[in-house]
């Protein structure tokens, strides 16, 4: 049953975000120390800035992998998927090789305080990253979304020795060497997984037939480019305004630790893109957007129990983790924390514009998002310093989630009551924060926290007992590849 092999695999997704995020905790109680702020931020503020570039050569395939794969499964097969993918990689190569150059001329340009070595090596990175993430795209068009995000977890796990190791040994040249072995390795891991459908034919293979596809994934390429910039601006916004390291590792180590969380969300929506595509195509709309209610309510849920966790423990936790140099990033890691909430509906919106085919829609209300980023970024950045700039990112995110869901009902419209509802409950907490003390009292606030919002929850029926064993029947099931649909509690 599809629906039940994408809920498996977006069950196994939540798994491999805690491998993740365990990674990410790791990573952080490491390299920042290991580094020091004003050489983590210079780090950061490099790597940032190579992935507008890595983004740029994306030209929107992993959308159209996640569309057009199961189409062509089935009406090409095998063969005419290995030439698919041998195509969209061997473009991908190219397209990369041309980002690196770019990057390294331009961070030549401006950042000529660091190290020529340190660029170069970063810029090597650009390719290498892009012919990964391509690969690792393969599989969640092939409904094997657990794959997929198993890049994530990789790229938090497998750099962590080299940078350590690299920055001791040589310093920042070092440790973004480091970071290029890590990244070799990882994309081996995927071509490895995918040597299967992979084939000298398909690399072959003219671009002619790529074409239509190109079109298609035009409007989100621009999006998720813009999305790059969006992401990667904060870093550079931090340097330009206050230009303080310093302030830009704060920043950067909040950032981080907050995409680690809430890159979890666009992996489970884009989990579910293809088998509500196939939803769509059988002119089941209802389906749609039973679908799209409860992703938004669960994630939404997700949401508040992560916000809570950065505003009761967030300063203890940076503490053990990074140590007393960095204990201002808790106040930034609050502040990005509340766009969890946001995320919830923008991801699954910018999911039903895949399966709508609706990219125009995305592409403008990115648009908005960077400009209100950029706006109100050098503002608040001169008024607040780096913490500035974590308000600003609160205020783009949330404009961008509004319009585009706005915008978005008009192919499929769904409820946000019960969403409301969810976070109506998680703001009753509020006070709690006013009751902080030692550590142990703060994990004691936010053990009954969550108990007391769970029993709040499943009280007021907006989450389903039958659901949440449904839900647990469904992933403990072995997955089947037949296509076909069953009456299913979800």
């Amino acid at each position: 049953m599809r629906a039940e092999v994408t809920v498996r695999n977006a069950g196994l997704l939540f798994l491999l975000r805690g491998l993740a995020l365990a990674g990410g905790v790791l990573y952080a109680a490491l390299v920042p120390r290991s580094m020091g702020p004003e050489a983590y931020g210079a780090f950061a503020l490099v790597t940032s800035l190579s992935v507008w570039f890595e983004l740029a050569s994306g030209l929107g395939l992993t959308q159209v992998i996640s569309r057009e794969t199961p189409l062509l499964q089935r009406m090409e097969g095998p063969s005419g998927l290995g030439r698919f993918f041998g195509s969209l990689l061997t473009l991908r190569l190219a397209s990369g090789l041309v980002a690196s150059v770019a990057f390294f001329l331009f961070t030549r340009l401006w950042l000529q305080e660091i190290d020529v070595w340190v660029l170069a090596a970063v810029a090597a990175t650009v390719v290498i990253q892009g012919v990964g993430a391509t690969v690792y795209s393969f599989f969640l068009g092939l409904n094997q979304a657990a794959r997929w995000g198993a890049n994530d977890v990789l790229s938090r796990w497998v750099p962590i020795g080299f940078l350590v190791v690299g920055y001791r040994l040589s310093g920042l040249p070092g440790a973004c060497l480091g970071l290029l072995v890590a990244e070799l390795i990882i994309a081996f891991v995927a071509l490895f997984w995918a040597r299967s459908h992979l084939s000298w034919e398909g690399l072959r293979t003219g671009w002619s037939r790529l074409i239509p596809y190109l079109r298609f994934a035009l409007g989100f390429y621009v999006s998720a480019l813009i999305l790059a910039v969006f992401q990667r601006s904060g870093e550079p916004l931090v340097r330009l305004f206050t230009g303080d390291y310093v302030q830009v590792a704060y920043f950067g180590l909040a950032a981080s630790a907050i995409t680690a969380a809430d890159t979890v969300i666009p992996q489970v929506t884009s989990a579910f893109a293809p088998f509500l595509t196939t939803l769509q195509a059988l002119g089941d709309p209802d389906r749609v957007a039973r679908w799209a209610e409860r992703l938004v309510r669960w994630l939404g849920i997700l949401g508040v129990v992560a916000i809570a966790g950065a505003f009761l423990m967030g300063s203890d936790l940076v503490l053990v983790v990074l140590g007393e140099d960095f204990a201002p990033v808790s106040v930034y890691l609050a502040i990005l924390a509340l766009t969890l909430i946001p995320q919830a509906v923008s991801s699954v919106s910018r999911m039903l514009a895949v399966v709508y085919v609706r990219p125009g829609e995305v592409v403008r209300a990115s648009i908005l998002r960077l400009a209100l980023l950029w706006i109100l970024g050098p503002v608040l950045l001169l008024r607040l310093g780096g913490i500035g700039a974590c308000f600003a990112v609160l205020a783009a995110t949330t404009g961008y989630a509004i319009a585009l869901a706005w915008r978005m009902r008009r192919a499929v419209s769904y409820p946000f009551q019960r969403w409301g509802m969810a976070l109506a409950l998680g703001g009753i907490f509020v006070p709690l924060i006013w009751l902080r003390s030692d550590w142990w009292i703060n994990a004691g606030l936010f053990a009954l926290f969550l108990a007391t919002y769970a029993g709040l929850l499943l009280a007021l029926r907006l989450v389903g007992v039958d659901e949440v064993k449904a839900a647990l029947q469904v992933l403990r099931r072995r997955p089947e590849s037949r296509l076909a649909e069953t009456p299913s509690p979800f």
